[in-house]
């Protein structure tokens, strides 16, 4: 840890209209008490009025960031060349469990490509990546319905007429169901990691825990696999949606978090820059170690929270 934390913040704002609706959007890091920053993310909408999604993700870096960089610039594009995404926003009608079942097909495939694709840049590039992962904690919004799509500990809450609904749950080594897959798999869980060294049970990356010869990617000690939650939009009450690391978690609940940036739209905080760096300092102040990474994204119920007098998304 450092003497002192790095306080200052790396802030990205936008605006975006297409087929899925209006958003607006702020994504926030902060380095804090550790020596380096390893986060990444990624905020992806399809040029043009004619796009039918938005996306954005968060990486959670560890042994370094270059897993979580790489993962930034590759996830997403996997996830949405994928053949049931491409017919997905191609064929917008259809029965809603099957084109549920598009959107996890293609996260589920898509993030396992990716991690391939991480281990042959790691080998093109002659770097002892091993070691290095991150976690993935990738969004989809689409006309329809909001999918996460999650590999870790990063975890996405959507605010729905003020109460938190969880997108997405913690892939930790000491829950149940993930120790019997560790134990399983020939790994054991130690100190609460996996092998006694890694923090999350699922991540890009770490190969060193992905070698056991002859075993499918997904019968590893530490596997890529995502956990895909699809929910059906409710433009009445969906107010906005949080993707942050667990050095946000680590220090708020879900609801807390919802509360805060509810608290703030509803005062007349049409500042999202202002709202997302408040936060971080927030949990900086409740004693977070970690890097902190947080996206908001405001959604057409929560555009309503901001007093008539303000300025909102036209």
């Amino acid at each position: 840890m450092l003497a002192q934390p790095v306080t200052e913040k790396e802030i990205h704002t936008g605006k975006h209209k297409n087929a899925a609706g209006s958003f607006e959007f702020v994504h926030a890091s902060m380095q804090g008490w550790r020596k380096t920053m390893e986060d990444a993310h990624e905020i992806y909408c399809p040029p043009g009025a004619s796009g039918r999604y938005v996306a954005f993700a968060v990486y959670d870096g560890h042994g370094g960031s270059d897993v979580a960089i790489k993962a930034s610039k590759h996830a997403v594009k996997m996830i949405t060349d994928e053949e049931p995404f491409k017919e997905y926003i191609s064929s917008p009608n259809g029965e809603e469990e099957g084109r549920k079942q598009m959107l996890i097909a293609s996260c589920e495939q898509g993030l396992r490509k990716a991690d391939d694709r991480i281990r042959t840049l790691n080998q093109v590039d002659g770097e002892d990546c091993d070691e290095s992962g991150c976690t993935a904690n990738v969004n989809f919004l689409t006309e329809e319905f909001i999918c996460c799509a999650n590999v870790g500990d990063t975890r996405a809450v959507l605010c729905r007429n003020g109460e938190a609904v969880i997108m997405s749950e913690d892939h930790k080594p000491t829950n149940p169901g993930e120790t019997i897959r560790i134990e399983k798999a020939g790994g054991r869980v130690t100190r609460k990691r996996v092998n006694g060294s890694i923090a999350v049970s699922r991540s890009l990356g770490d190969f060193f825990f992905k070698s056991t010869e002859g075993a499918d990617p997904w019968d590893q000690p530490i596997i890529c696999k995502p956990d895909v939650v699809v929910v059906k939009r409710d433009e009445q009450q969906d107010e906005f949606i949080v993707c942050c690391c667990d050095g946000v978690w680590d220090v708020m609940s879900n609801q807390e978090v919802c509360e805060f940036v509810r608290e703030r739209l509803k005062a007349g905080g049409t500042n999202l820059t202002l709202i997302s760096a408040e936060l971080l300092n927030f949990c900086l102040t409740k004693k977070s170690k970690d890097n902190m990474t947080a996206i908001i994204v405001l959604l057409s119920a929560g555009q309503q929270l901001i007093p008539a007098s303000c300025c909102s998304i036209s």
